[in-house]
């Protein structure tokens, strides 16, 4: 069973970066993106630096992983049935 609701800074997040989950987004917050974000500070902590830059960057033109208002609309339509709340991870680590 993956972890959900207790953060895991060891976790990865198994995103297929299939994008079905932005356009359904209210909050326009590109969700692959942020993971693969996330996943690439996982890997490395020590670019965390390096990763804030690129998550302001996209976050100029989309929303922040905090703006997820937990609407749960990406839940139904995500390739790999990933949940909302691990945005809360990724806001967790990237503001």
């Amino acid at each position: 069973m993956l972890p959900i609701y207790n953060f895991d800074p060891n976790f990865k997040i198994p995103c297929k970066d299939c994008s079905k989950c932005t356009g359904l987004c209210w909050q326009k917050i590109a969700i692959p993106d942020y993971f693969r974000i996330y996943n690439e500070y996982v890997e490395d902590n020590t670019r965390l630096e390096e990763l804030q830059k690129e998550y302001t960057e996209i976050a100029r033109t989309h929303g922040k992983a905090s703006d997820c208002i937990m609407c749960r609309g990406c839940d139904g339509v995500c390739e790999g049935h990933l949940p909302t709340t691990y945005l809360r991870w990724v806001a967790r680590v990237f503001r």
